[in-house]
């Protein structure tokens, strides 16, 4: 990551993009670490700061955008395309749509790891539900569990297949 550069049209920094479309820096100051969008004129469009888990944007470029950000999920719209701009090993920078309607959204990359669990667990419920158990786990509804970590569904699903499930 860049030290220095942080909102330059042509930073002295690697461009990470994975679009060509776009070109995407990584900067890191004081254990804060920075990821700038630029548009293909050099134009800043956005700024996500990052530190672990947590993500910000920054009152950067011309006009301001819409960001889905982790701990502030925008809806995103339906039918636009999707594209990956940026992969890192935690998250991906993604911009759904096109212009002014587009919407930048920051994906943790568990957020597929607890969808598949998720799948899984609602296997489990149906498997559960056919075998006239699922009853003493009624509690824990689809609903809820989009609140819950995998390391609650883990152990939700691990409990009640050990009490209850039937085999596959």
């Amino acid at each position: 990551m860049a030290q220095a550069g942080l909102g330059e049209a042509q930073p002295a920094a690697v461009n990470l993009s994975a679009d060509p479309a776009w070109s995407v820096y990584a900067f890191e100051r004081d254990g804060v670490a920075y990821y700038q969008v630029n548009d293909l004129a050099g134009q800043v469009v956005l700024i996500i700061a990052n530190i672990d888990s947590t993500f910000w944007t920054l009152p950067a470029g011309k006009a301001p955008v819409r960001t889905s950000l982790p701990s502030r999920q925008l809806p995103l719209p339906q039918n636009s395309r999707r594209r990956t701009v940026f992969q890192g090993p935690d998250f991906s920078l993604v911009v759904h749509g096109e212009g002014r309607d587009a919407i930048w959204s920051v994906e943790s990359a568990s957020g597929g790891k607890e969808f598949g669990l998720m799948l899984d667990w609602v296997s489990t419920l149906q498997r559960l539900s056919a075998a006239g158990l699922a009853g003493a786990h009624a509690p824990l509804s689809v609903g809820r569990m989009s609140r819950w970590n995998s390391s609650n569904l883990e152990a939700e699903q691990a409990r009640g297949c050990r009490e209850a499930c039937p085999a596959s």
